[in-house]
């Protein structure tokens, strides 16, 4: 194995007791198992194998990434470091001093060193607390007066960007998501820490309001010289801000090293999968087969020897005898990978030897453009004389919530076809009317509290003007819907087999035999692994991506000729995404439904649309192709979305991030919703209402300086050979 020294990193702080060459942190043999009890006596009954001899530095002033699919264990390695979870076995040194042992660093004045922000920005507030009692609460508990720490509290507000007479007294559902993780942020860094570790901290915002944080994130860094532990299964975001890359599968270390190594030549066959399920944010380069297939083992039980092993394409017999290591020495080993075909003396006929390492890895070059399936409008041709009836046509859609306290503007004048056997997308920030839009055509709002206007076609059936008795028939067979979170979708007392089946004895008045027997056909056409195992399985006994699996199933029970998609793929790892963006896109050609793709993730969109409409404040704001609306945005919003991305981007510069946020719908402006965020604002946008300007090929944008001089020129994506598409 060949080794390399860690390179220095410059150390300016007084606390720091053994200089540059010293790492911050080292993580020696780490283990976590979770005991499982049951039966009459509460035994225990077995073990999950969350964490097993984890090994690794952090050196000061560096930003270490942690990646890998959901279960992996990265957020239970974080709450070791910090002590919030003991651990089994293993040592902890900080600065020198071993933690938690005599004449070593305490717990409470390690974490006095080292802070974390935790993924879920809400819950890790405290709802009955304003923002400043909630940042001022670690400052008082080691000692500070409570006066000196509302003013440190404020003055960390300012610092991360919230003006402290605004925000200080507001509570955490006062606050959007980009400001609660702020708050976060502010709190983390109020007791002065030097590593602040960072659990998925950008992975539920838009895009937009992601750069923010990004920024915000690199500013602080620079100003107050801290080391960061960033954990994200965004691997463009793993690239973009990170020195060294670790990657993490079932609770173990598969491969380490700087993040050029890891992304320019990957080593384990796992780091590979994962580089190849990148998106290209390129609609003519697409994936056609999953990187990876199948999902993680089963932690309780785990393959003998590498835990890899079940899903890699280089298995052989002594991967199942012997578990691969990392080099023992860590803290100089600079790129190291735990797989038997790095090891010549392992007996792997794939072995290489050790010169082989310096050797980059060539991804495999994208598969060339194929002919689409779906029904797409060319910029470059006129349309046909003889146009087919489009599937969904949607006219001047409005959607108003009311309440004692509100009037709530959702959806403002919405219009839009789609065509049948096309893919459209749907994409804006949070809040923009995208949910409230597929919802409003599925008539799945109560009368009592909403106003819906306007017009909406699916197929035959004008669905504001049907009755509450026939929108069963029509739910189902002619329009479906894959909702956004499974599990809650999902009946958690039923099994997946009898709510499958029940659609379709509902629907088709046939059988629970024919229903269990179609419940089977449509969880092996949605490749679900031991489909017949799975019918009696239910939703919590089935990883994220299977549950995602069976509502698609579930959706496409009844043959709808319309799908509605609300962010299938937000919560899932970036191997599970690609495998479901791939079975929608085979599924639609196959089947030549048409479908509605809500998401806010640009990449998606490329991926798999053929047109795309961008929301705004409850509006339609551009329309077009999606190769249209990603090289040629006519909108000053799509403009910002796409130069918000940080794929293509050099390592650590800034991202130009859209200022502000998304208007209150409550009171929406009189002008244009996007004025007051956008680069081009004039007086005649904050008091005019742009109109809908409809553009050959089927382009539409509102906004009065189209066709101005204004020009933006989007990011370039280049890729050198070899390096992969993240």
């Amino acid at each position: 194995m060949s080794v390399t020294r860690q390179p220095e990193w410059p150390s300016g702080d007084s606390r720091d007791h053994g200089g540059s060459r010293q790492p911050l942190l080292i993580a020696d043999n780490l283990k976590k198992y979770f005991p499982i009890t049951g039966g009459p006596l509460n035994w225990t009954i077995g073990y999950v194998q969350a964490v097993e001899s984890v090994s690794f530095s952090i050196m000061e002033g560096e930003t270490l990434g942690v990646v890998g699919e959901s279960g992996c264990g990265k957020s239970t390695l974080a709450r070791l470091l910090l002590h919030l979870l003991v651990p089994d076995a293993g040592e902890l040194i900080f600065d020198g001093d071993l933690v938690n042992r005599r004449h070593g660093i305490s717990i409470q004045e390690l974490r006095r060193n080292a802070q974390m922000v935790f993924q879920d920005s809400y819950a890790s507030l405290n709802p009955r607390m304003p923002v400043e009692d909630s940042i001022a609460y670690g400052p008082s508990v080691h000692g500070a007066s409570r006066s000196e720490a509302k003013t440190m509290a404020r003055d960390l507000l300012r610092k991360v960007g919230l003006d402290p007479d605004l925000f200080a007294p507001r509570y955490p559902h006062e606050l959007s998501g980009g400001q609660k993780q702020r708050v976060n942020i502010a709190r983390a860094l109020a007791l002065e820490p030097r590593l602040v570790i960072l659990d998925e901290a950008v992975s539920a915002l838009d895009k937009s309001v992601e750069a923010q944080v990004l920024n915000l994130l690199m500013d602080l860094k620079r100003q107050l010289n801290l080391t960061y532990m960033f954990i994200s299964h965004d691997l463009d975001v793993v690239q973009f801000i990170r020195d060294r890359v670790l990657v993490m599968y079932l609770g173990q270390v598969v491969e380490i090293g700087p993040v050029d190594a890891i992304y320019k030549a990957p080593k384990h066959p796992y780091t590979r999968a994962l580089l190849a399920s990148c998106l290209s944010m390129d609609p003519d380069v697409r994936i056609d087969e999953p990187p990876l297939s199948g999902d993680p083992p089963n932690p309780i039980s785990p393959p003998s020897g590498c835990r890899f092993r079940t899903r890699c394409p280089h298995t052989q017999e002594v991967c199942a005898l012997v578990p691969p290591r990392l080099p023992s020495d860590l803290a100089s080993a600079i790129h190291g990978v735990a797989c038997h075909m790095y090891d010549t003396a392992s007996g792997h006929t794939e072995a290489v030897t050790p010169e082989a390492l310096i050797e980059p890895f060539v991804m495999a070059p994208p598969a060339p453009p194929r002919p689409k399936a779906a029904v797409q409008v060319e910029a470059s041709k006129p349309p046909e004389q003889s146009m087919p009836q489009p599937l969904v046509d949607v006219r001047d859609l409005n959607v108003t919530f009311v309440s004692r306290e509100a009037t709530v503007h959702a959806v403002n004048d919405v219009s839009f076809s789609v065509m049948p056997g096309e893919v459209m997308c749907i994409i804006g920030e949070s809040g923009s009317g995208k949910t409230v839009t597929l919802r409003a055509m599925m008539r799945l709002f109560p009368r009592r509290r909403t106003v819906i206007t306007g017009a909406v076609r699916i197929a035959e059936y004008n669905m504001l003007a049907l009755k509450s008795r026939e929108l069963p028939d029509v739910r189902g067979t002619t329009v479906a819907m894959i909702f956004q979170e499974p599990m809650t979708a999902l009946d958690p007392v039923y099994t997946v087999g009898r709510q499958i089946a029940e659609t379709i004895v509902r629907h088709e008045g046939c059988s629970y035999q024919e229903g269990y027997r179609r419940a089977l056909d449509l969880l092996n056409l949605v490749k679900v692994p031991s489909a017949e195992r799975r019918l009696s399985a239910y939703p919590h006994e089935l990883s994220g991506g299977l549950r995602q699996r069976a509502m698609i199933a579930m959706a496409l029970s009844c043959r709808p000729s319309l799908l509605l998609a609300d962010e299938p793929t937000t919560a899932l790892d970036a191997t599970v995404q690609i495998q479901v963006l791939i079975l929608l896109r085979q599924l639609q050609a196959e089947l030549g439904m048409g479908i509605i793709f809500v998401t806010h993730d640009i990449g998606v969109a490329a991926e798999i649309s053929d047109n795309v409409a961008v929301m705004y404040a409850g509006r339609m704001v551009e329309q077009g192709s999606v190769r249209d609306i990603l090289r040629r945005p006519l909108h000053p919003y799509t403009e910002g979305m796409l130069a918000a991305t940080v794929l293509g981007r050099q390592r650590g510069s800034r991202i130009e991030a859209i200022p502000g946020s998304p208007p209150d719908l409550r009171r929406l402006p009189l002008g244009c919703s996007f004025a007051p965020r956008c680069r081009y604002v004039s007086e005649a946008c904050i008091a005019t209402l742009p109109e809908e300007q409809v553009l050959d090929a089927g382009r539409m944008a509102r906004c009065i300086h189209l066709g101005s001089s204004r020009k933006f020129i989007a990011p370039q994506i280049t890729l050198t050979p070899g390096e992969s598409e993240c």
